[in-house]
């Protein structure tokens, strides 16, 4: 994973001897390639690395300033990699405040200075240039020898020469004529970050080649996962879809860095494992296999949902499984399921456990199951075919308190208000109810805004009874329950949204990943 600019040179702008162009100092191209690791510099030429009889290689010179070459001396980073030329530091390896001097006259270069030596160039039929620089960029001062190897420096770093053979098994390619290719690898982190200007020849300048570039490579990735064609990132944003009707995934994964990945470095998956992502080709910009810089490649997955689990509160145990006792407040006994109860107008006093399968005396019309079935339960709406006949032990009720007595709960014969609110949305499906007489009650339903959903009114079924109100899988927020009399809740029943979370993966040396969850509200069959 690596991203390469390469600049051509021109192929007849060398000198050897009399001779001009596709001489032994012929130099191609030069190439800068970026990985998290190095910066190589891949450089073809028809100079060998060894040398050409006693003329050597030159050493790399790095300007990361804004001056030519000659405002830069000084400040240069360098690159001596050629153990056989005339470098002033004795050391292979990276250098930094370089000064840098020209060696080409005591290498066999005749011409006066750089200028004369493109001159000589054209009046003998070549087309002198410096790589991605014109022969008459200002960059190199036409007045003198351009500098090419280290005269001082300090220190820094190994480097490391890499052959042909090594570039190409790196997926390095390189562009030229030239008989030979070789790099070299420089940690990135001992450079600075920044451009900078990139300039190389042999000791006698006989050919000579710059690039420039950027010493900042971006590696970055992002998904972005949606349900039948609607962005779902957040449970207000569910999507609502019917069990087993169809569901379309789809991941679009953008490549936000400045680095090219190919296909078998990108993997797609999903929580899910039911649904395995698979690349749509046709979002592949030029179907060339390989994710550009902000270039966005399309995955989809299809299938099936299924309804999430109901999780019924009964006031049995909390949300931790401990069993609670009559009496107990209850207020955040739920809260590390995301639920917090409270009874929220001035004046009524807390929600309270009442274990129903053992009333007192005063309060058998909330014993269950009624004494028709065997159960404590006293009141006519309980009794055996009564539509809210009370015909199972419904454990631990919650109530209104009616003074906050601990000892002796009682529910509020004049009624109240008991409000759980939820950390997300939720499907909402029943409440479970108690005891409703002829003054009945109302559930309401709010969103996360707090704007009313829906109200449902209480069956008023008498003292004793049982009846469970239906919600229509209202995605909720919040739910009040309100007594206008006596009454207490059983259980709660709702579903926790579908959720499944989409994960791009880039194969690299370091982590790089990104994801996205689609929420999804899955609803009984048409027609359940």
């Amino acid at each position: 994973m690596a991203i390469q600019k390469t600049v051509l040179d021109s192929s007849n702008d060398s000198m050897q001897g009399n001779n001009v162009g596709g001489t032994a100092y012929e130099i191609y191209s030069i190439s800068t390639v970026q990985d998290e690791d190095n910066l190589i510099v891949v450089i073809n030429t028809n100079f060998p690395l060894s040398g050409v009889g006693e003329i050597a290689a030159g050493d790399l010179l790095f300007n990361f300033g804004n001056s030519n070459l000659q405002g830069a001396n000084g400040s240069l980073y360098g690159v001596r990699f050629a153990g056989n030329n005339d470098s002033g530091v004795s050391q292979l390896g990276l250098y930094s405040n370089v000064s840098a001097v020209s060696v080409a006259s005591q290498n066999t270069q005749f011409l006066s200075n750089y200028g004369a030596y493109n001159q000589y160039i054209s009046n003998h039929g070549g087309t002198p240039s410096a790589g991605e620089l014109s022969a008459g960029d200002t960059y190199f001062s036409a007045g003198s020898h351009v500098p090419n190897v280290i005269q001082s420096g300090n220190h820094v770093s190994d480097v490391q020469v890499r052959n042909a053979a090594n570039l190409q098994s790196r997926g390095i390619t390189t562009q030229g004529a030239g008989s030979n290719t070789f790099g070299i690898a420089i940690p990135r982190s001992c450079l600075p970050s920044g451009a900078f200007t990139l300039s190389w020849s042999p000791e006698c300048n006989n050919d000579l080649v710059a690039i420039r570039d950027t010493n900042n490579m971006t590696l970055g990735v992002a998904i972005e996962k949606s349900l039948n064609g609607h962005e779902a990132d957040t449970d207000k944003d569910a999507v609502r879809v019917r069990e087993g009707a169809p569901a379309v995934f789809e991941y679009a994964v953008k490549n936000t860095g400045n680095v090219s990945f190919l296909q078998r470095q990108v993997r797609v998956t999903d929580s899910d494992q039911r649904f395995v992502p698979t690349l749509d080709v046709s979002s592949d910009r030029g179907r060339d296999g390989i994710l550009s810089p902000d270039e966005t490649w399309v995955y989809r997955a299809s299938g099936a949902l299924q309804q999430t689990p109901v999780n019924r509160i009964n006031f049995d145990t909390d949300g931790r499984g401990r069993s609670l006792a009559a009496g107990t407040i209850i207020d955040t006994e739920y809260s590390n399921l995301g639920i917090q109860i409270s009874t929220p107008n001035a004046g009524d006093c807390d929600a309270m456990i009442f274990d129903s399968s053992n009333p007192s005396r005063c309060d058998r019309d909330l014993g269950t199951s009624n004494r028709d079935f065997g159960g404590p339960g006293v009141g006519v709406g309980g009794r055996r075919g009564r539509p809210g006949e009370n015909r199972y032990d419904r454990g631990n009720v919650l109530i209104v308190s009616q003074d906050g007595n601990c000892r002796r709960p009682n529910d509020d014969r004049n009624g109240g208000t008991i409000r759980f609110e939820f950390d997300e949305l939720v499907g909402l499906s029943g409440v479970g109810l108690l005891d409703i007489d002829r003054r009945g009650g109302t559930i309401t339903t709010f969103d996360e805004d707090g704007k009313r959903l829906g109200c449902y009114n209480m069956a008023r079924l008498g003292n004793n009874s049982f009846q469970e109100v239906k919600i229509c899988n209202d995605l909720v927020a919040a739910v009040e329950v309100t007594f206008r009399g006596d009454g207490a809740i059983t259980h709660l029943d709702y579903c926790r949204l579908y959720r499944n979370t989409g994960t791009v993966t880039v194969d690299a040396s370091s982590s790089l990943s990104a994801s996205d969850r689609a929420f999804a509200q899955v609803l009984p069959p048409a027609g359940r």
